[in-house]
Order: structure tokens, then C-alpha cells, then sequence
């Protein structure tokens, strides 16, 4: 059971902050696979001055050969394009030819989940036309129609049951069936990270302010609660909706496994308020384990030595968690 890494962006900080991860992932060599250019990260490496070596290959036969015997450092498939310093287009191809390759080895069941570096939407899309994230390619390489964005850290756990939709939107998206599959998602989430655990508390937001209040601020609350009625899982206990101004509070109070939020800036203004640096994003609904750090490319800070690695490490120690079937905790 390997966990894939995908480089991201080239010319982004995903390669620095996957060799600094690595530097603290020894341990885990065997359980690894980066996926990307040799080329990219030999010069980052040099660049940063890092101790990471590496064994490369470039074809799935060479890769299988290595997978039964001993190897060097950490496990390296080049995707076979050139790395330029200055050329953002063949950055952004070897961006997603890395994720198709990962979709690939999925298929295929070398690796057994992955872990995505930032990449840029808009470069990607120049390549190969509409790319809106890394969910939604999953998603739509794997036929995958139920899912959700969700967030994790230590202590605290944020599915969204919309995404990267404009505001006004958001009203229409929220609807019965898409609550019900938020809701089971999140259900299978924590009982897979809460392994052992028999009793779960799950918060759920309100749409408006005051989730309503008696529904004098709006009578969309109802539909979540018609929701909840139809959950019949007696190991859960559900708190909501609740009021969107004090349901973290709550969370703190009634110590949640996870909270439901209805939309992008609901939830995730106090998950980067409070694990900005260390916060990771997690695709819930797929057949497989997907983490990504909770950053983008930060194209200003490249080359600088500035980049925090802490997302970034624990995207791989979460996923690590689940092929390692052992605590690892966050950064």
C-alpha cells in the first residue's frame, strides 16, 4: 500500500515543500511514491540544499522491477517531460500530467491513495481546457457523483456541502439529497479516522444568520432539518442547525467529531483563522484516500526559503495514517 505524491505546480512551492517534508519521512520511504519531474526536483533540491536522494524511473515496468526489491533514498516516477526554470506552460503540463499518472497508478492499484502539491487552476486550464481542482478531476476521472471538500486538523474537522460556488448560489444547491450524501460522507469520515470510537457528535450549520431565528431571518433551515430527520444511525448524536456566528464555539463546547457547514467562507474562515499553516484538505466520497495541503502555489514566494512545509507534511502523515493503520500525529 503506497501513498502517491504529486509534485503540483513546478515552478510553485510544491516542490519545496515536499522535499522538506521528506526530510522528516525516513521511515516512510517504502510507503512512497512521487510522482513528477526527476529534473524539477533535482534542481530544487540543489537549490534549497537538501539531503533528499532519490531512485527514478519512468516506466511502469521499471517501476514494478524496483517495487520487488531494495531501492535507494525515495521512489521517484518521472513523467518524462523537461523541466524549464522560466516556462510556466511546461510547468503547468507536468502538473497535470502527474495527476493523470496518479489516476493511472490508482487504476491500477500501485499506489492506494495520493497526495496532491498545489497547483495552478488557471495553467492547467491552459493546457487542457476547464480544470476547476484537484476534487473535481478526481471526481470526474472516477465517475464520482457524491462527494465534498472537507478539512482536517487535530481538532477540528469541516465539510462543506457547497464549494466554489458565487454566494447568491448557494440557496439552490442546498437541497435535500445533496444534505443527505454531506451528511453520510461526513459519517463515514469520522468513523474512518475514529477507529474504535462507537459514539459520534456531528454540528451542522444554518443557512442564515441566527440559522433563521424562529424563521424571521429566512425559512431555509428547514431543509437541513428535514434532513436530519430522515438519518437513522443511533451512533451519531447531530447538533442543528445551529446559529453560523456561534457553531464553532459550540464545536469547542460539545467537543464535535466534525461540524457541516453550508458553504466555502462559512467554514472555512475559522479553519484558516485557526490552522492556516497546518491545516490540510481532504476529498470525502472517493474510493480512496486524497489530501492536499490547505495552500495554494504562492508563486511569490518561490525560491525564497519562506514556504512552510507543515501542510504539506501532514497531507502525507494523514494519508500515511490510513496506510500505516498507525496515530501519526499532526505537525
Amino acid at each position: 500500500m503506497m501513498v502517491g505524491i504529486t509534485i503540483g505546480d513546478p515552478l510553485g512551492i510544491g516542490p519545496e515543500v515536499i522535499l522538506k517534508s521528506l526530510n522528516n519521512l525516513s521511515k516512510y520511504r517504502s510507503e512512497l511514491l512521487i510522482i513528477g519531474s526527476e529534473g524539477a526536483f533535482s534542481f530544487w533540491n540543489n537549490f534549497y540544499n537538501l539531503n533528499n536522494s532519490f531512485t527514478s524511473v519512468n516506466s511502469i515496468e521499471q517501476l514494478e522491477e524496483k517495487l520487488n526489491k531494495r531501492w535507494d533514498g525515495f521512489l521517484l516516477f518521472d513523467v518524462g517531460l523537461e523541466f524549464e526554470e522560466d516556462n510556466y506552460f511546461r510547468s503547468s503540463e507536468i502538473a497535470i500530467k502527474s495527476i493523470d499518472i496518479s489516476v493511472d497508478f490508482l487504476n491500477l492499484g500501485i499506489i492506494t491513495s495520493v497526495v496532491n502539491g498545489p497547483v495552478s487552476k488557471e495553467g492547467i486550464s491552459n493546457v487542457i481546457g476547464e480544470f476547476k481542482g484537484h476534487t473535481w478531476y478526481y471526481a470526474k476521472s472516477f465517475n464520482i457523483k457524491d462527494y465534498n471538500m472537507a478539512f482536517y486538523s487535530d481538532d477540528i474537522k469541516v465539510v462543506l456541502v457547497t464549494e466554489h460556488v458565487p454566494l447568491r448560489d448557494v440557496f439552490n444547491l442546498i437541497t435535500e439529497e445533496r444534505l443527505l450524501s454531506t451528511i453520510n460522507n461526513t459519517v463515514n469520515w469520522v468513523k474512518g479516522i475514529y477507529l474504535g470510537k462507537k459514539e459520534f457528535k456531528i454540528g451542522i450549520c444554518g443557512i442564515n444568520p441566527h440559522a433563521g431565528e424562529g424563521g424571521k431571518l429566512g425559512s431555509d433551515e428547514k431543509i437541513i432539518a428535514e434532513a436530519l430527520s430522515k438519518v437513522n444511525d443511533k451512533s451519531v448524536k447531530f447538533f442543528g442547525p445551529l446559529p453560523p456566528d456561534t457553531a464553532f464555539l459550540e464545536y469547542k463546547k460539545q467537543k464535535f467529531d466534525a461540524v457541516i457547514c453550508m458553504y466555502h467562507d462559512q467554514g472555512l474562515i475559522p479553519f484558516k483563522l485557526l490552522h492556516f499553516e497546518d491545516g490540510i484538505d481532504v476529498s470525502l466520497g472517493f474510493p480512496f484516500v486524497r489530501s492536499t495541503p490547505d495552500h495554494g502555489t504562492a508563486f511569490g514566494l518561490v525560491g525564497k526559503n519562506f514556504a512552510s512545509h507543515r501542510s504539506m507534511l501532514n497531507a502525507i502523515r494523514y494519508n500515511l495514517m490510513f496506510t500505516s493503520n498507525e496515530s501519526i500525529p499532526q505537525e
